[in-house]
């Protein structure tokens, strides 16, 4: 008897296995290729449910040599007007002077309206899902994978200066400018992020890396005088952290990514740059949109998101700023990562094979 019961364990524990397997390889697939990867419904270890929907916008950046954007690709700015209301996600700042530290006030505020001139241009710009996030049929939505691209268009015998990358780049180091309260000069995000390299001809890129806020399904914005985790930085004249969505019922702080650029293009009209960028994320219907709410999926209580990105940090930890071409490569590799967790060569993720 006591035999036939380890036997009926284990057929079960390899039936259950082999597809969480399928779902943590699917799901590193899509982190790991925004752009093109098939898309996958995630699985924090609960049965919430919606569907799915990939997004991009293209931003030109043209005739300043220095400049970054940040992405916060958990949130659905909509980067319009000077309101107090408005949920500001995604943020570029381009100088012909790369020490340049701007003013925060309403009057050419980069927080307060897109501001153009001859010196330098600062906005805030839509994050790509919102459009869609703040339309009648949308109650709210959590960003599964995202990625920022910067491609430079001009002449390759122009192509000069350098970039840095930033990955993890938290919310209130926007205010961290100069005395503190203004955005960052280029100089000064350079400083921050260390190791810069040259301008790549065929760009670069940096994917979002899901965490602990990456669970909670989000609306487009909510009331400057609310902070909550529907919230990320406030349109208008922000000058402390306190008006970064950090509030008492915000249980983490907000992580972004970003790429900054300084000295590039020889050429007497600056640079020309393309910005793109991507986001795939889980919605859910209003209940008045007549849109029926997905069934609940079948939760076995393990975060699979968690699974997927463990396996590239330990496989390929440079995959959040790998070109999305390398993607050939990192399938492999996870799925030999799974294989080493059913195998018990990876305890860290073995432990939780084992509870299936």
């Amino acid at each position: 008897m006591v035999k036939q019961n380890q036997k009926k364990k284990n057929t079960t524990k390899s039936r259950t296995q082999p597809r969480t397997r399928g779902n943590v390889l699917s799901l590193a697939r899509l982190i790991a290729d925004p752009c093109k990867a098939e898309l996958v419904h995630p699985n924090y270890g609960t049965s919430e449910s919606g569907y799915l929907g990939r997004f991009r916008a293209t931003h030109a950046v043209n005739g300043y040599n220095n400049g970054y954007i940040v992405m916060f690709p958990e949130y659905y700015g909509s980067g319009y007007g000077e309101s107090t209301t408005d949920n500001l996600s995604a943020f570029v700042f381009a100088h012909n002077t790369a020490t340049y530290q701007p003013a925060n006030n309403n009057t050419g505020s980069p927080f307060g309206h897109s501001y153009t001139s001859a010196v330098y241009s600062a906005k805030a710009i839509q994050a790509p899902a919102e459009p869609w996030v703040a339309g009648t049929n949308v109650a709210d939505a959590r960003t599964v994978a995202a990625c920022l691209r910067l491609r430079y268009n001009g002449k390759m015998t122009d192509a000069s200066g350098s970039v840095v990358i930033v990955e993890d780049f938290p919310a209130e180091m926007l205010l961290a400018g100069g005395a503190g309260g203004d955005p960052m000069s280029v100089d000064e995000i350079f400083q921050y992020a260390g190791a810069p390299q040259r301008l790549p001809v065929d760009g670069v890129e940096v994917k979002f890396r899901p965490g602990s806020q990456s669970r909670y399904f989000r609306t487009k914005e909510t009331a400057d005088a609310v902070q909550d985790r529907d919230k990320c930085i406030r349109s208008g004249n922000p000058t402390t952290a306190a008006e970064i969505g950090v509030g008492a019922t915000t249980t983490g702080a907000i992580r972004g990514i970003l790429i900054a650029w300084r000295g590039c293009d020889g050429s007497s009209t600056g640079a020309d740059f393309s910005l793109d960028l991507y986001q795939a994320i889980e919605w859910r219907p209003k209940p008045v949109s007549g849109l029926i709410l997905p069934p609940p999926k079948p939760s076995n209580g393990v975060n699979e998101v968690d699974l997927a990105v463990a396996a590239l940090d330990r496989q390929h930890p440079n995959w959040t700023t790998t070109m999305a071409r390398a993607a050939k490569v990192i399938t492999p590799v996870v799925k030999r990562m799974a294989q080493a967790a059913i195998a018990g060569t990876m305890p860290e993720v073995a432990s939780v094979m084992t509870l299936l």
